[in-house]
């Protein structure tokens, strides 16, 4: 479970940067800022300042405009994630007169006369390389890059199931038909450098009612929206509008953040069902782990080294090797600055780097597993075995090496037991145990703490 998650809106004019942290509900919002941002090299400086404030675990998530990306829904014969990832390149290229190179992702395929429809989106390849070498210059991790208007869709799903979906960029308006949670159909505007007042309303309404209908939909609206109150002004075109109601420190997130919020709500959305990553193949992010075998490899080295100064030490009483320890001695303590820069008080090397080493192999336990599971793989289990008609809302999930500790909220005693009983019938889980079972005040949910003990891998 992500420490926390951290949505960034990229404008033409500013950077909007909104935090998450995972709590027993949910997520709560933690802070949002704007940075102005009106070229490439502000931005990278918006971004290098902010890469202080990633630390491991948490996920960073950013949008690429709708304006240059492509929407279809194309046929397949099979659902398997797999075949269609190793097909989807080809079909959207065939089903595109673009002749740019093209990066093409996939939302989950639905049964459709004997086959399977799979919503497919296509955005042009310099877009997502340009956006990762911006945060890859600024040294700040990005881990998932989704597409407009599908990723506000995603993120507002719990808020907005049904409706349509307004959003205000610094460079474009997107107007989208949303459907149990999901776009499935748009409209882009492209954005003037000054809109004239009342014009904003009225190219909104050019684009709502042909996706609303008659019925005149729900209008969710998100974005910066000068130039009067953008409600009212609908209203004078007979539509319902209104912001969505999230809030930090008590109050409601301002307009124009309200993109960035609901890309921190992507963020924290579960791998499964899929949706849309462009950055995959070698625009993947490098695995964080990497940075801790790099330590290892330090530590080890650091090992050796005082290992040599230990043994040296026994026998070094003449002047020439006295100073050979003494070189040995500045080699270590050179290797560990090197390895544990944020170490400032030095006193004892051989002693820091031991307990910097426990530490390391600590937070190892949790990629590779030992003797036991490891949590990863805990994860991925409890995801797997959770179906998707069972409502689940995951809190603090503790693990030990030995056992795992799940806090969630459901909507009955009977869905908590079922995902007791599910889960104990895992191989990698045994003795399911429910506890601290509790109806919520208003008699709407089931809070719960569930133990599972962790089948030992077998050799």
């Amino acid at each position: 479970m992500a420490k926390k998650y951290i949505g960034i809106d990229i404008g033409s004019r500013a950077i909007r940067v909104v935090t998450g942290a995972p709590a027993k509900t949910g997520m709560v919002f933690t802070g949002g800022r704007e940075y102005p941002a009106a070229d490439p090299g502000e931005r990278r400086r918006v971004l290098a300042g902010l890469r202080d404030e990633v630390t491991f675990g948490d996920r960073v998530v950013a949008c690429l405009p709708a304006v240059g990306s492509y929407y279809r829904i194309l046929p397949f014969p099979f659902a398997d994630s797999g075949k269609i990832e190793a097909a989807v390149d080809l079909q959207m290229a065939a089903a595109l007169p673009a002749s740019e190179a093209l990066l093409a992702d996939f939302l989950p395929a639905r049964p459709d006369d004997g086959g399977y429809a799979v919503p497919v989106v296509a955005v042009r390849r310099t877009s997502v390389e340009e956006t990762a070498a911006l945060f890859n210059e600024a040294g700040c991790p990005l881990h998932l890059l989704d597409a407009a208007p599908f990723a506000y869709g995603a993120g507002l799903a719990g808020i907005l199931s049904a409706g349509t979906l307004a959003v205000v960029t610094d460079t474009e308006i997107t107007v989208s038909r949303i459907d149990g949670g999901q776009v499935v159909a748009y409209r882009i505007i492209p954005r003037l450098s000054d809109d004239a007042p009342g014009g904003l309303a009225a190219q909104l309404a050019q684009a709502y009612w042909p996706l609303a209908g008659s019925t005149g939909a729900r209008l969710l609206l998100l974005g910066e929206t000068p130039g009067g109150d953008l409600r009212r002004q609908l209203a004078d075109h007979g539509i319902p509008a209104e912001y969505p109601s999230l809030s930090l420190d008590g109050r409601d997130i301002s307009p124009a953040l309200l993109p960035a919020a609901a890309l921190t709500l992507r963020a924290a959305l579960p791998i499964q069902p899929r949706r849309l990553n462009f950055l995959k193949g070698e625009l993947a992010p490098a695995n964080e782990w990497a940075g801790f075998r790099r330590q290892l490899i330090g530590v080890g080295a650091l090992l050796a080294l005082a290992a040599t100064l230990a043994a040296a030490s026994a026998w070094l009483h003449y002047d020439r090797r006295q100073q050979r320890a003494e070189d040995l001695r500045r080699q270590t303590l050179a290797v560990f600055r090197q390895t544990f820069p944020e170490v400032t008080a030095i006193v004892d090397v051989p002693s820091q780097m031991q307990t910097k080493l426990a530490e390391l192999r600590a937070r190892a336990r949790l990629f590779r597993p030992a003797a036991n599971r490891s949590a990863l793989e805990a994860l991925r289990e409890l995801s797997a075995r959770v179906p998707p008609d069972l409502s689940l809302d995951t809190g603090e999930f503790s693990w030990n090496g030995t056992e795992v500790q799940l806090d969630g909220v459901t909507s009955s005693f009977e869905a908590s037991n079922r995902l007791a009983t599910l889960l104990g019938d895992s191989p990698l889980f045994r003795q399911p145990r429910i506890t601290d079972a509790r109806m919520s005040q208003d008699g709407s949910r089931v809070e719960f703490r569930l133990t599972l003990q962790l089948e030992e891998e077998r050799p």
